[in-house]
């Protein structure tokens, strides 16, 4: 990335998040890639880092974990953060707007204040996480299922590896498997274009 692209740390009399513990955040300016600091600074910082970009037309962050299970599991950590998202889009969004995923990591909702929705995020995550280590992931499953966008004459589960798995009411035979490692690698909400979600 040439040096003038870098995203440089904000310095504003803005008070910071308050994220709860383990939680540290770093805050880019409204040009940075919150994805992409976050994969460069992993290693340095580690678990529990927060990046959050300053904008004011999106919620851009991403955090840092360290699970301690091998990767095709811990991709599942996707679902919690989605749930955890949910949830607190949940706190803040108004009671009438239902609230849905697009499979795999798409949400629907009117747009709300960004800052108040990652704090109320990092809390929800501590939830999740703490129910998945506490309950397993059937838990985690059970809520992202929920809030999946309806399909007609279907049942799903989330495979052990994070796929997700489709099967026809109808069918007995075996279910469809959409692999969420070939999903993520192009963000379902994210129009390439606008560097903004679609519309």
């Amino acid at each position: 990335m040439p040096l003038q692209e870098r995203p440089r740390l904000r310095t504003s009399s803005r008070p910071a998040l308050d994220l709860p513990p383990p939680f540290r955040l770093v805050t880019l300016r409204e040009v940075g890639d919150a994805f992409a600091h976050a994969t460069r600074v992993a290693a340095e910082e580690g678990a529990g880092t927060l990046v959050y970009v300053g904008r004011f037309d999106l919620a851009e962050f991403a955090v840092v974990l360290e699970p301690e299970e091998p990767l095709k599991t811990a991709r599942r950590a996707l679902y919690a953060g989605l749930t955890a998202l949910a949830d607190a889009l949940a706190v803040h969004a108004p009671p009438e707007r239902p609230i849905t995923f697009d499979w795999p990591d798409g949400v629907r909702v009117d747009d709300l204040g960004s800052g108040r929705l990652v704090e109320s995020f990092a809390r929800h995550l501590m939830v999740a996480l703490d129910a998945w280590q506490e309950q397993g992931f059937g838990e985690i499953a059970k809520n992202y299922l929920a809030r999946l966008a309806p399909e007609s004459g279907v049942r799903r589960d989330i495979a052990e590896n994070g796929d997700l798995l489709v099967r026809r009411v109808t069918d007995r035979e075996e279910a469809e498997q959409r692999s969420l490692l070939r999903a993520l690698a192009e963000p379902s909400w994210l129009d390439p274009a606008t560097g903004g979600p679609w519309k």
